[in-house]
């Protein structure tokens, strides 16, 4: 955003609202979910989430969404009550899914972050609280001149 290497932005709506350059049309909300392996998402049902303190690792997927995301995913592990005694980063949702898929921990992520890809054995339990809920927005540079941008704008406009 800052470089302007784009016509357009997919983002969190609070990041496009920091540039006042940006115009932005709010997309659809979502909301972060629990991701873990079905052995760890029948406990999970059965106790509660409090269960997750006795996971020993936290498999953290760290993104271009950079400290917003990540903030995001501290206030949610502060509203659980969260400790978790290990993190570990990963730069890829996929590789999150696996470490996820092999038991070695749980994943707090967006409900779409899996793109419809994920893997057998991992169930994602959607968090009910205010903090877990996600803005996002198509944002350009109010400057731009691009037709088609202004076409696309328009076309995702009328899909509200």
């Amino acid at each position: 955003i800052n470089r302007q290497d784009a016509d357009l932005f997919f983002s969190f709506a609070p990041l496009l609202e920091l540039y006042p350059g940006i115009e932005s049309i709010p997309l659809s909300p979502d909301r972060f979910a629990v991701y873990v392996n079905e052995r760890d998402g029948e406990i999970l049902r059965q106790r509660g989430l409090s269960y997750l303190n006795e996971l020993t690792q936290l498999v953290e997927y760290r993104s271009e969404g950079g400290p917003l995301f990540t903030g995001m995913i501290f206030s949610i592990r502060e509203a659980m009550g969260l400790k978790p005694g290990n993190i570990s980063y990963y730069s890829s949702n996929s590789t999150i899914l696996i470490a996820v898929q092999a038991g070695m921990g749980f994943a707090l992520l967006p409900t779409r972050m899996n793109f419809g890809c994920c893997p057998d054995n991992v169930t994602m339990i959607p968090l009910d609280l205010p903090e877990a809920e996600i803005h996002r927005a198509l944002g350009w540079n109010r400057n731009n001149k691009n037709v088609s941008l202004r076409q696309f704008t328009e076309i995702v406009r009328g899909l509200d």
